[in-house]
């Protein structure tokens, strides 16, 4: 299937299967390739990061360098100070939670 959807066709629930599960292989793709030492708790928010903004992900610099040197108070606020946090709704404070937490906010 081509990768470029069509707006207004009708896809079925297998070729959304499909596409969602190449998203997913590639935002993972992407973590892995950042070479991260992460918990699970931040390796699944940089997977979940990676799936909506892709490659986009290489943009935030100080978030990925905060993050490689485990300092979860500067990667949290980076996350917070940017556009992205603005434009998410509760996805950015559980987001920033789970960064500075190592945690999800239910758990």
């Amino acid at each position: 299937m081509d990768r470029i959807m069509v707006p207004g066709t009708v896809y079925s629930p297998n070729q959304i299967d499909i596409l969602f599960n190449h998203d997913i292989a590639n935002a993972i793709k992407i973590v892995d390739n950042l070479n991260l030492n992460l918990d699970e708790v931040r390796y699944r928010v940089l997977v979940q990061l990676c799936f909506n903004l892709g490659n986009k992900i290489n943009q935030f610099v100080h978030f990925l360098s905060a993050c490689k040197s485990q300092d979860w108070d500067t990667a949290a606020s980076e996350l917070k100070n940017s556009s992205w946090y603005t434009q998410v709704g509760h996805r950015g404070p559980e987001t920033c939670y789970a960064i500075l937490n190592g945690c999800y906010q239910w758990e």
